[in-house]
């Protein structure tokens, strides 16, 4: 079986209303511990997706809200890695919508 490396590469970190007064330490923070997470899946990627994530942290805990994309598998690993897995909340802004858009690229 071909071996598969995952690389996700966080082309853009946008922010949902009221993004002019964002910390960006809080940002830094969500981008490393999403690509943390959606390190190495367990699966062989065969092609390039682009994927934008929507998500809240409350409480410290990460709750997917969509994961835009057509394939299921990609979908499914995506909400299975991430959601309602911790990072340390400081500087998140409780109820607000972060949109990750993310490129997972098979090599």
């Amino acid at each position: 079986m071909r071996k598969v490396k995952l690389l996700l590469v966080m082309l853009m970190f946008t922010l949902g209303v009221g993004a002019s007064n964002v910390n960006p330490k809080a940002s830094n923070a969500l981008l490393e511990r999403v690509s943390e997470l959606l390190y190495q899946p367990s699966f062989p990627i065969e092609k390039d997706y682009m994927v934008e994530i929507k998500l809240q942290v409350i409480e410290g805990k990460i709750f997917i809200l969509s994961v835009d994309t057509n394939e299921l598998g990609i979908k499914t690993f995506i909400k299975n890695r991430l959601n309602y897995a911790t990072m340390d909340s400081k500087g998140m802004v409780k109820g607000r919508t972060y949109i990750i858009p993310i490129r997972i690229i098979s090599k």
